[in-house]
């Protein structure tokens, strides 16, 4: 509980629960009950709830009662957060089960999938762990990018950014300029120690916190990066053309971002691009991207490895 909670609290979340004892009552009239939540966690956007369960050695544990009535109360208890914060507040609700020193059976982490609920156990939890002594706040959008994939980001729908399309190594490449926190909100980065089943082969490097203090400060003294930070669309973005020049076949227009989670993975430029929240106010202005439209993972991979290995 102490591991999860603190690491939710490094990554900036504005309400937690407090103690051991936060209950929540689901349900209606008599019906309704008071149910304990390990970990409870809410920003702007999303909110989390958790149940921990762990063991002094490693030892295997049927969970399927456990996830059942889990499963059950994600509905009221969804009903009743609604109605606590008001119509106005819809968030994504990340529900996870945490523990530590238990192995599941294949059958329970089926079980978990079936009801959308995410395990998250040992190298997941020691990643973040780590990640977020590392980033801070910013480590937010990497858990929302791993927990929330390919759910909508509403505060970025047909969100219009002026790009040139064109072709690099024979891939549809996008040149363009946006900003920082909303590339962020979609953003993702492949990192070897999170063992994202969905990003073999991973290949990014673990990020130094010191790099992005001097990032922060080289920032706050109004400097500004003249080169651009390489990423990979996922989800294939919207091209809105507004001229062409018929001889480079460059055509110039407006991108439309995807508004999903996780779908912009950053090949090279993660320092620059997580830099820019250790700057002393918020920053407002843009970056440049060269934005592949879905190369393989294996394609990131030797991009990164030539860019780090040539340059």
């Amino acid at each position: 509980d102490n591991r999860f909670w603190n690491i939710l609290y490094r990554f900036g979340y504005s309400e937690l629960n407090k103690g051991r004892h936060f209950r929540v009552v689901v349900g209606k009239g008599e019906d309704a009950i008071e149910k304990q939540v390990d970990v409870f966690a809410k920003d702007d956007e999303t909110v989390v709830i958790a149940e921990c369960k762990a063991s002094r050695l490693p030892t295997k544990r049927a969970l399927h009662k456990d996830l059942n009535e889990f499963a059950g109360l994600m509905r009221p208890m969804a009903d009743t957060i609604r109605k606590h914060y008001g119509d106005g507040f819809k968030p994504k609700i990340i529900w996870c089960f945490v523990t530590e020193n238990i192995r599941w059976s294949d059958e329970d982490l089926k079980r978990a999938n079936d009801h959308k609920i995410n395990v998250i156990q040992g190298l997941e939890l020691i990643y973040f762990e780590e990640f977020s002594k590392k980033l801070g706040p910013a480590a937010r959008y990497q858990f929302h990018a791993e927990y929330l994939v390919d759910q909508k980001v509403p505060a970025l729908a047909g969100r219009r950014v002026p790009a040139v399309k064109t072709k690099l190594g024979g891939n549809t490449a996008y040149l363009f300029s946006a900003l920082p926190k909303d590339i962020l909100r979609i953003s993702f980065v492949n990192h070897r120690d999170l063992r994202d089943p969905l990003g073999a082969p991973s290949y990014q490097r673990i990020i130094k916190p010191s790099r992005l203090k001097q990032i922060g400060e080289f920032l706050d003294k109004k400097k500004f990066f003249p080169n651009t930070i390489l990423l990979n669309f996922h989800r294939k973005p919207l091209f809105e053309q507004t001229a062409k020049d018929e001889i480079s076949s460059v055509a110039f227009g407006n991108l439309i971002l995807p508004d999903r989670y996780k779908s912009c993975w950053i090949i090279d430029g993660q320092h620059r691009l997580y830099g820019t929240t250790y700057a002393s106010e918020e920053y407002n202005f843009p970056l440049y991207f060269i934005g592949f439209d879905s190369v393989t993972a294996s394609e990131e991979a030797n991009i990164f490895v030539e860019i780090n290995s040539k340059q």
